[in-house]
């Protein structure tokens, strides 16, 4: 949660909620709400699934390289339901590009423009999403690329 709403504002809501709450009975429920207000986001999505849910997925990446060195990838997760956030490092002679993915009901995609020299690339280096495995692979076939360009026709 903390990558996704960013350092201050993950911070900031955690003291409003000690502020407010402070020697008080609390529920999940509270803390919640007070993320909500302070982000000004709804994160019921996330909080059904890491939360209630109690889920642990597995993560797989799959990435092709186009002609211009552009990279199109998708990312899926063997919990298909609910919002997750996850890290995403691509590095080449350039140096690297960090980016966060939302992978919402088990698939997340991505884009990254042209590279140049020897890519790679790293799902969730730092282990922020909690996961019971990662796999990253080269594939041409990236289904959630298909899926998009139908369903933008």
């Amino acid at each position: 949660l903390r990558p996704r709403l960013g350092d201050e504002v993950f911070f900031s809501a955690l003291e409003r909620f000690a502020s407010e709450y402070a020697g008080l009975a609390v529920t999940t429920e509270d803390l919640q709400t007070t993320l909500e207000l302070t982000a000004g986001a709804d994160l019921s999505a996330f909080f059904e699934t890491w939360i209630h849910g109690g889920a642990l997925p597995a993560l797989s990446l799959k990435y092709a390289i186009s002609d211009d060195g552009s990279i199109r990838g998708c990312i899926d997760s063997t919990v298909p339901l609910g919002t997750l956030d996850t890290q995403l490092w691509v590095s080449d002679s350039s140096g690297v590009v960090e980016a966060m993915v939302q992978v919402v009901d088990g698939q997340g995609r991505f884009e990254v423009a042209p590279r140049s020299g020897e890519i790679t690339i790293a799902l969730d280096p730092e282990a922020i999403t909690l996961a019971s495995r990662r796999s990253v692979r080269v594939d041409d076939e990236l289904s959630c690329w298909e899926d998009a360009l139908v369903a933008e026709e």
